[in-house]
Order: structure tokens, then sequence, then C-alpha cells
């Protein structure tokens, strides 16, 4: 037996009391806890009169025993019949002698009883009540013996005028034999279980002469941590010690002041380093770490559960340092100061970067720590440091972050852009782990001992970088980091502007400047392949470049100037006056070579000269008076307009009309005619035209090639390496505007849209980079545009990403979406058929399939379009955050299941001109519309999520002919329904149009569901996907049944007994043609038992709902199979089972919280426990959560109540 709190007879008159009220009980109440179940066996002794446990006479035995042993060791018995109790123990014997040898845990003393609660750590759920204060004799975590003696004790119990026979087994210390109660333990029976020193004491005053030298007084920290015990509290007094501490014991170091207590490392090495789990660092002063190459910490921990709080930690070059491996630490109110926290974790372990890092500061600012969280925005705040770990679509803008030990982490992250920060003068300004879709636009990044670190990031975009004055590198894109973009950037007097290295693949950079780096411009190395370097300017770098790897170093006709090679004193030549030298510049460290290195620099921030709006009408009109400034007009020597600064407020900035020379408009800034709507470059009617290195913002078009007339025409034009960006439109090419090629440009926040092209053909659209638009490349019109070529695009945070309308045959390769999205738009089957191949949306592949029978769409699945396909399974797809997720055009027999289609800025499903399409036990939720249906024929929806859609969950529309979509067994977001305005007014889902049968609908969200015709005889219907349920039965004729899984009760929940949350409903069609019983298997997750905080060994099997009683009730034969298994990949902790001979809704369940001694029935020995913890509260020794039946953090007269609610309930 064993006492669960403290309480004496006042307690006990206070809680008989209660009691007496709730007419449960006339007399006194024993405190006993009860744990276990009846035994029968030792029951039917009893009724033969043979009394339990004889003890003989023997010698004294001595057992040693944790407490969580004792615990195990208990046991109780009770017969209603007889009317006979036992409490006792399986192990120990009367006369026995118990030694109880364990950890403290935790100790609480209670004035009211003056008596003190120890918790030991073996198991902290129930202790020993000690009589006295004795918690400065002792102290958490310490070693400690408590010595017992066994005794039994019989007496009789009178209950309801019933006399039962008691017979109890106790320590002697602790029990009353004239009341036959127990009470507080004497003090004396506990004692320290070995010599471990508790306190241990630091003095820089303390010598030889100090009582304590050398055993618990010291003068040095090191030397009082290899003198203490595990669980030692070491206390260090005011005072300033030169010290470099290694910790490796679980310890608590607590400073007297932290801002006078001080450990100076002496710039040797880390301050204080950790290698025990489990320890504590407190209110100290840590300063004066040295080492750039070491990265020394004013504390380094390389352990785990580690509690680092209220100290000062300063002119360390790494503040606290969290190595790799380090997890479940909590750092939490320190102030670092020139310093900050390190994270050491890598790509392979995400785990290590989660700790509780909460209320620090660094260098006076907030040090912001975000773990699992999404949406977060930062603007203009103070910041410290800022680390992002396991987040998505954050936006950080506006601060300025310096003097820390990493400025900005982002680990895991997804969707996360940095704008307009200055993050420099760290050691590392920018450090980015196993991270994926980030942007980084006009970052200043200097003086810190290196700039940005790429390990295992991909598929993100830095533009505007100014990385200068690195003490190492400007960037270093490392650890299989690929397809990274890094533009208009400046590198100027680092160590090394940009290193590649580590299976580094397919990055691209361009449009950037290098200039006196001391080391070199560019390295790669370690087998980093397919990388592009082009359209950069290389000045006066130690070393232009190195390459050892197989990269390449221009576009296919442009590729880099270089500073060491621009002269014909060094072999570049340029005979031909194209600005492209004559002969390739060869990379050192290989075989590489620039193919066409530039004779000029690009673009170096040159002082442009005002001028006015140009305006040229016939090849005649290019003279200089009109800007031109070289040049006659030939192929070979094209007319050149160079160097303006053009203001567009009162014309178009440059119009060039009726021309068929040739002539290159470069290296001009075109601006501010978008109030006036002022294009920046007009061309009609032109031919042979370049734009090439040009500024253009802040117009209405940026660049428009357009006709004029019937007749006109403008084509082979080309506009390339452009910055097109805060204009309305970028580029504009109207109707007839052909075999013009678009390529190489960088587009930035235009309002409508990067690239249009309307009516026009055979153009060539082709290694852009585009951000922030509402629609990224735009193909549209009357005539169809036909033979265009959408090639090598970048496009991030665009609304349309690719959008083609009624377009014909059109080429889409190689392009890159984030946050974009490509769709296609028509009302003839030919306005669907393209070449698209080989493009990715969100990481992932996009999907286009033509003409194609009998396949299933892949899982990885950015987002598809299929067209004139039949057969084709789309099965488990997560798509999210583009314009439309699943299009289907002139398509039969699609079959869309158990997939999720959310966050969808247009449509998640368009079904047009199609027939026989299923979708069931999908999520499509939270989108702009859920379901677009479109002249189609004989669609099924059932089973599915449908809810939190803006506009309609389904529209259904009739132009050229349909059907009602039969949308029958589907939650709307509402047990009342989808909304329809006449056939379900009062419903409050999602909205449904005409032509929708929705009727019946699902009251509670639904997990999944299948229906499958059964043949004649045994049948096996695997459900597990759909339902976590397997069912077996026979049948005498075809059949069919219908299984569905709900994420909550359809109906009541179960009161008696607690469900694990999983709700099934069988039906079958014609249940005269079955054999009962059928046999039912539910399986169960390990992620079930604990959101609903069951324990697998109180699950008790399958329940179903008894319509005509409305209660839940246990099937008589079933069951519960705790063996895990992994089926079709999920891992299930294990099934329930049963035999059924009837159906309804099912669920699993496990016994009910409020019974509390596990017997089945709800009694008098359950108020027992509940009156032995009566009065604790939450943290004070004595409370039980289990026996806290309604969460109210007391054990009080609502819980008595609760469980007098369910007085007499068997289950």
């Amino acid at each position: 037996m064993h006492i669960r709190s403290g309480g004496g007879k006042t307690k006990r008159r206070i809680v008989i009391t209660l009691l007496l009220v709730l007419g449960i009980v006339t007399a006194g109440v024993v405190a006993i806890n009860i744990k276990n179940g009846f035994d029968t066996s030792k029951v039917e002794a009893q009724q033969a009169g043979i009394e339990k446990n004889v003890k003989l006479t023997m010698a004294t035995k001595t057992f040693t025993m944790s407490m969580d042993e004792v615990l195990q060791d208990m046991e109780c018995q009770r017969n209603e019949t007889t009317h006979t109790y036992y409490s006792g123990f399986k192990t120990l014997d009367d006369g026995d002698i118990l030694i109880i040898e364990d950890k403290i845990w935790n100790m609480t003393y209670n004035s009211q009883y003056d008596a003190t609660m120890v918790l030991f750590s073996s198991n902290n759920s129930q202790g020993l009540s000690f009589a006295g204060d004795i918690t400065n004799k002792f102290h958490d975590g310490e070693n400690v013996k408590v010595k017992l003696h066994i005794i039994e004790d019989k007496f009789d119990y009178i209950y309801q005028g019933q006399t039962w026979k008691m017979d109890v087994e106790y320590y002697k210390e602790g029990w009353d034999m004239t009341n036959h109660t127990p009470k507080h333990l004497p003090a004396s029976v506990i004692t320290c279980a070995n010599a471990s020193i508790v306190y241990v004491y630091v003095d820089d005053d303390y010598n030889s002469n100090t009582s304590g030298w050398n055993y618990n007084r010291f003068n040095k920290i090191q030397d009082a941590i290899n003198a203490a015990n595990d669980g030692s509290t070491i206390f260090v007094y005011n005072g300033t010690y030169h010290e470099n501490i290694i910790i490796n014991k679980s310890v608590t170091l607590i400073g007297e002041d932290r801002n006078t207590t001080i450990i100076d490392g002496d710039n040797i090495s880390d301050v204080i380093a950790i290698f025990t789990n489990g320890t504590t660092v407190r209110n100290l002063t840590l300063r004066n770490a040295a080492g750039i190459e070491t990265i020394a910490g004013g504390i380094r921990v390389f352990s785990s559960h580690n509690i680092i709080s209220g100290c000062i930690v300063k002119n360390c070059t790494a503040g606290i340092v969290l190595s790799t491996g380090s997890y479940d630490n909590t750092i939490i109110n320190n102030s670092l100061i020139h310093g900050g926290v390190t994270l050491g974790g890598n790509g392979w372990d995400l785990y290590t970067y989660f700790n509780k890092i909460e209320n620090n500061i660094v260098n006076g600012k907030p040090l912001y720590y975000f773990l699992n969280r999404s949406d977060i925005i930062i603007g203009e705040d103070d910041v410290g440091q800022l680390i992002f770990v396991n987040c998505t679509n954050c936006s950080v803008s506006n601060i300025n972050i310096s003097y820390t030990i990493v400025g900005a982490y982002v680990a895991f992250g997804n969707d996360i852009e940095f704008i307009n920060c200055n993050i420099s003068h760290n050691y590392l300004g920018i450090s980015l782990q196993e991270s994926h879709h980030l942007l980084f636009s006009n970052i200043e990044c200097r003086h810190n001992y290196a700039g940005v670190g790429f390990s295992q990031t991909d598929n993100s975009t830095i533009s505007e970088l100014a990385c200068s004055n690195n003490e190492l590198y400007g960037i270093n894109i490392d650890a299989n980091s690929n397809n990274n973009n890094i533009m208009t950037s400046i590198f100027l007097n680092n160590s090394w502007g940009i290193i590649i290295d580590d299976y580094s693949d397919n990055n691209t950079i361009s449009s950037s400047i290098f200039r006196d780096n001391s080391f070199c411009g560019i390295v790669i190395v370690d087998d980093s392949h397919d990388n592009i370097i082009y359209h950069n300017n290389f000045i006066e770098n130690s070393n232009q470049s190195y390459d050892e790897c197989n990269n390449t170093w221009d576009n296919g006709y442009e590729g880099n100037y270089w500073s060491d090679f621009d002269e014909p004193s060094e072999g570049a030549y340029d005979n031909d006056s194209d600005g492209i030298v004559d002969n390739p510049y060869y990379i050192q460290g290989g075989g590489n070579v620039d193919r066409y290195p530039l004779m000029k620099p690009w673009d170096q921030g040159c002082e442009y000269i005002s001028h006015n709006p140009i305006y040229i009408n016939g090849n005649e009109n290019f003279t200089s008076e009109n800007g031109v400034i070289s040049g006659n007009g030939t192929e070979n020597n094209p007319y050149v307009i160079e160097g303006w600064e053009i203001d567009a407020s009162t014309a178009n900035g440059i119009k060039i009309i009726n021309t068929t020379a040739f002539f290159i408009i470069r290296n001009c800034s075109i601006s501010h005619g978008r109030n006036n709507y002022h294009d920046g470059i007009v061309l009609s009617n032109v031919i042979n035209g370049k734009i090439i290195d040009n500024k253009i913002f802040d117009n209405f078009d940026g660049v428009t090639v357009t006709v004029y007339g019937i007749s006109g025409h403008s084509s082979q034009n080309q506009i390339s390496d452009n910055i097109i960006f805060d204009n309305v439109r970028g580029v504009d090419l109207s109707i007839f505007t052909n075999n013009n090629t678009i390529s190489r440009n960088l587009f930035k926040n235009n309002t409508n849209s990067a690239i249009e092209i309307s009516s026009s053909s055979g153009n060539l659209i082709v290694g852009n980079t585009i951000l922030n638009h509402n629609r990224g490349i735009y193909i549209v019109g009357f005539p169809y545009p036909e033979d265009n070529i959408i090639s090598n695009n970048s496009l991030e945070n665009c609304l349309k990403g690719i959008y083609l309308e009624e377009c014909l045959f059109t080429m889409i390769e190689n392009n890159k979406l984030n946050n974009a999205s490509l769709d296609i738009w028509g009302h003839e089957l030919i306005h669907y058929i393209h070449h698209i191949n080989n493009n990715t949306v969100n990481g992932k592949p996009f999907y286009y399939y033509k003409n194609l029978s009998n396949f299933t769409l892949s899982i990885d699945t950015g987002c598809a379009i299929i067209v004139n396909c039949t057969i084709v399974n789309v099965h488990g797809v997560n798509i999210q955050n583009v314009l439309t997720g699943i299009h289907i055009a002139y398509s039969a027999y699609i079959d869309i299941n158990n997939c999720t289609i959310s966050n969808i800025w247009q449509n998640g499903v368009v079904i047009e001109y199609s027939n026989n399409i299923s979708i069931y036990n999908c999520n499509i939720s939270n989108n702009w519309g859920g379901i677009y249906v479109k002249d189609s024929h004989n669609l099924a929806l059932h089973y599915n999520h449908i809810c939190n859609n803006f506009i309609c969950g389904i529209v259904n529309e009739y132009w050229d002919g349909g059907d009602v979509v039969n949308a029958s067994y589907n939650y709307w977001g509402s047990s009342s329904g989808p909304s329809h305005p006449i056939l379900n007014p009062n419903g409050t889902g999602d909205n449904v149009s005409d032509n929708v049968t929705f009727v019946p609908w699902l009251t509670v969200p639904v997990k999944g569901g299948i229906e499958e015709k059964l043949q004649q005889g045994e049948n096996e219907i695997n459900a597990i996907d759909e339902a976590d349920t397997l069912v077996k039965m026979n049948t005498t004729a075809n059949n069919s049944i219908r299984i569905i899984s709900y994420q909550q009760a359809p109906i009541e929940e179960p009161d008696a007994v607690k469900s694990v949350g999983k709700y099934v409903e069988i039906s079958i069609k014609n249940e005269t043609a079955i054999k009962w019983p059928i046999f039912i298997q539910i399986y169960y997750t390990q992620q079930d038992l604990d959101k609903t905080g069951i324990n697998e060994s109180e699950l008790l099997g399958i329940y179903f709902y008894n319509e005509t009683s409305k209660k839940w009730q246990l099937y008589n034969d079933t069951g519960v199979n705790t063996t895990d298994v992994v089926i079709n990949g999920k891992q299930y902790a294990g099934h329930a089972y049963a035999y059924a001979w009837h159906l309804t809704n099912l669920t699993i369940c496990a016994k009910p919280p409020w019974d509390l001694n596990w017997d089945n029935t709800i009694n008098i020995l359950d108020l027992i426990i509940v009156a032995m913890h009566f009065g604790s509260h939450e943290g004070e020794a004595g409370y039980d959560e289990s026996v806290d039946l309604n969460n109210d953090k007391e054990i009080n007269i609502l819980d008595l109540i609760i469980v007098a609610m369910h007085f007499g309930e068997q289950y």
C-alpha cells in the first residue's frame, strides 16, 4: 500500500463529509491506493476459507528496490461476495525489511500538515510523505535510501451496514495500528545513499585554511567540478575567475550575481564547455573567448537537455554554441554582447536545431528564434539576431543586424524573403541550411568575417546584394546547394567573391560585379558542375577566376568582361565591333573558357548623360541629334544609342517606328513615364533592333513592340540583359510582332505582366528572371498566337506564372516556378495541345500529359494538366500555392483520390469538356474556388473535405451542355451542409452552384471513404489507405459496401469510455445477403494515442453505437492487437478487431478516466482514490493528473462529483 498525499484527521473528516453529501459512503474513509484489478484465484481462496498469505516462521528477508519497483510490487484484491479486501505486496511479507534506493526528483514541504512530500526519479507520479521539513537536508537529484519494515494489519471496516474484512500490508513506520490509517514517515528513515557532495562552494578568497578546503570549498571552479558528483550544485561567489572550464558531470553551476561573478577565458578557448546532459549554468558573466578559426564560445554545448539562463556572455567570438548533436536545450533570459547563439546542426539532423530559446538579448536588442512557425512578418524591428528553424512563408524587411556570431539563420526553411536589410560586422552574415525557395533582395552584407553561406539550399534567388570587405568570402555555395540564382550584385574587396564547392550544381551567376577581391573573383571546386556564369564584370581581382570542374562561362553568345583581357596588348581584339572579343578567355584550373568575353564592362554604374525623349521615324532619322553615337545601320556596324538618361514623363522615352536598319539601344536609363501613360521604349513596324543592358523603370510599359496598320509588322528584334522594374507591364509584344527574342532580362515588381504577348507568334522567351508579378509570361489573343518558345526562365511570386489563353503549339521547357504556376485555357482541344516538358513548380515537377491512356500521375507533382487522356489515376498528391491544382480537359475516366489541394489561388480542380471523372477522399480546402466544372458529364465527387473555399466549393457551368454533378457524401465545413440559396438556404458551409446534387452530406469532417462492389462469396475490403480499416465478409449474392472514416464523432462522443478519435461508419447495401458475423480491423497510430492521451494498454476493443439505447457499446467478441506494423508506408501501433453481427458507427475505445483502479466498475474504490488526493494542486506533492478528471489543475469536489455521476456504471 502506498500514500499519494498526506493530510491527517482533519483532511479525512473533510473528505468523509463530501462523500456523505454525495450519498456514497456512511462511514470513514481509508486512504488506500488501489492500483490493480481483481485476482479471482485469490478470491476463490478466500471463499474457501483459506487466509491469504499465511506467514510461515522464517528468517527476516531484506529487499532493495527503486520507488518504481515498489509501486509495481503493490497489489490489491476485493471480493463483493465475501466482503473481503486485501492491499499489500506481491513479494514483501510481514516482517521483511524494504530499502528504497532512488534519486530524489522533487521535494515539497506543506506547512499546513508539517510534512514533506518526496517524489523519486524512477517514478515521479507518487512518492512518500515524511514528517517535518526535510528540504534543507536533501536536494533534488540526490541519491537516498529509505529503510522500512513491513507490517500486516487486519481489521474490520463497516461500509453501508456491511462489515468488510480488511487485510493491509504497509510500512510499519508509516502505519497507525490503532486507527488503521497511514501516517507520515519519520525523517530518520531517509538517509544519503552515498557520501556524495551535495553543495560545493567556490570563492576566490578560499585557501587551505578554509573549513572544507578541497572537499566542498574551492577557489577554482574547475576544481569544484572535479570534486562534485552528478547532481551537485556548485555555488560561485562574486569574483573574477580566469579559467577555461570543462563540465563533464550533470551539475548546476550558479553565480552569486551575474554582473559580478565573472569567468574570464583570457582569449584562450571556450570559457565553458559542457559535455554532459542535464547541466545547468545560471547567473554568471562569461567573457573573452578568442579565436576566429576556432569560433570560441562563452559556452559551448556538446550535450543535450541543458539549461543556460540569466548569464551575460560578452566579447566571445561565439556567444553560446550549440554543437552538432546537441538538442532540447533551454537558453533563456541571457544577455549576449558581441556574440549571439550559434546552432551547430546540419542538413541531416533537423532535431539538433530543436531547442527552447526565449527572452534573450543580443547587443541590447531581442534575439528572435522561430521554430516550426509560418507567416511571420518582421519589419523595421530592433533585431539583435534572427533565427528561423523549420519555418515557411515568412518575410523580413528593413532590419539591421551587426556584431553577432551569425546575423541571420535560416535552417530547413521554405519561402522566406529578406528585403532591404543590412547584415554587417558579424562573424557570418547569413547562414542558409537545408532551405528552399528563399529570396534576398537589396541586402548589404559588409565587413563580416564571411558573407553568405549556403549548405544544401536550393532554388533560391539573391539580387542586389552588396557584399564587400568580408574577410573570407562574399558567398559560399556549398554542400549540394543547387539551382540558385545570384544576380545584379557587387562583390568588392573580399578574399573570395564567390566559392562554389562540394557537389553544388546548376547555379547561375549573372549581371554582377567582382572587383578587387584579394584571392579570387569566383572559385569552383569539388565536383561542382553545370553552373553558368555570364554577363558579369571581373575587374582587378588578384585571380579573376578558378574552375577545376565542368561549367559554362557564357550564355552561348555573350560571356563576361575581364579587366585583364580588354586590350590588344592582352590578346583581346574586336575586329567586327560587336562588343565581343574575337577569341576566348581561358579560365584557370582546367579546360573551361569564356567563349564570348565582353570587350567593355556591362553597365558598370556608368554616369548617364541626360537626354530628351528620342523619336525616330524611318531609317534616315538615326542621327546624332536623336541620340545615335555611332554606326551606319548595317548588321556589322549597327546604329548605337547609348549612355543616355531619359525622363519619359513628357513622352515615350525612346520611340522608333518604320525602320529596317540595324540598331542597338544600350546602357540607357529610362524612367518616370508611368503617371502619364508613357512607355520606356516603343518599337513599331521595326525589324533588326536590339535593346540591351538598359535600366527601364517607372513607366507604363517598359518596352512595347507593336505595329501600325494592317500591313505593318515588327520582328527579329532582341530584348536582352535589361533590368525592367516598377512599370505597369515589363515587355508588351502586341499584335503581329513575330520572331522576336526576349532573353536574360531581370523583371521585378511590374504591376501587371512581366512579359505579355498578344496575337504574336514565333517569339523566343529564354533565360529571364521574373520576380513579383501578377502575371509572369502571358500569351493571349485572336488570331491565335502559335509556335512561341518559353524556355529556361525563373519565375517567383507570380500569381499567373506562365499563362496561355487560346494559344497554339507553344513550347514550354526547363522553366522554374516558385510561388508561381503554369496554366492553359481555351475553348477547343487544339488550344490545349502544346509541347510542355521538364518544368518545376515550387521545387516539384510540373506534369503535362496529352493523348495518353492508362497511367498514374506521379505523387511528387507541383501541379498538373491532363489533356485528351483516358484512364488516369491521381493518388496522394499534395498541391499548394499555385494558380490551378489539377486541370483536366477533354479527358475521360480520371480517378482523383486521397489528395490534398489547398491554398490554391484560383481553383483547386478544373474539369472542362470531360466525362466520367471521380474525386473522392480528397481535402480541397482554403482555395479561392474548390472545384470548377464546365460542360462535363458523369462526375462523381464523394467523401471529400470541401470547405473554406472563398468563392464556392463547386461551380458547375453549362455552356455547350453538361450533366448535374453528383456531390453527395461530402463535408462542406459545417454540419448544416453547403450553402445554396434555394436548395439549402440555412447551410453555412461552402457555396455550391446550381446543377450540383449535394444531398445527403456528411455532418463532420471526413478522413476518407470507399465504395466497393462485392462478389458472391468471400470478400476482403482493404480500406486502410482511406479509413484505416480492413473488412472480411462472405456474401450470398453480389452486393456493395461503403466505408467512411470521420475526423471526429459523427454522432455524440462516447461518455462511459474514451475514444482514440477514430470513427468509422460501415454500411452494406443488402444486409440480408451477408453471412454474419463479419470481421473488422481498425488500425491506430501512436499519434492517435498521443493526441487523446490514451495508453495502449488501456485499449479495450471496438465499440459500436447502439441506435436503440443511444449508447456506445463494446462488441462481445472484440480485442486489441498491439503489434506494430507498416502498411503502405504508414506506421501503425496496432489494431482493434471485432466479429460484428450488426453495423453502425464504430470506434476504438479505452477504459473511462474515472475508473481509477481499473476494475471495470465505477465504485467506492474510485472515490477513495480521489479522496487521497483531495485538495492538491498542480505542482504540489500529491497532485496526480489522472485523478484531476475535469482538468482544472486541482483535485476537488468537482472530481468527486464526476465519479459520483458515473457511480455504479460498468463497461
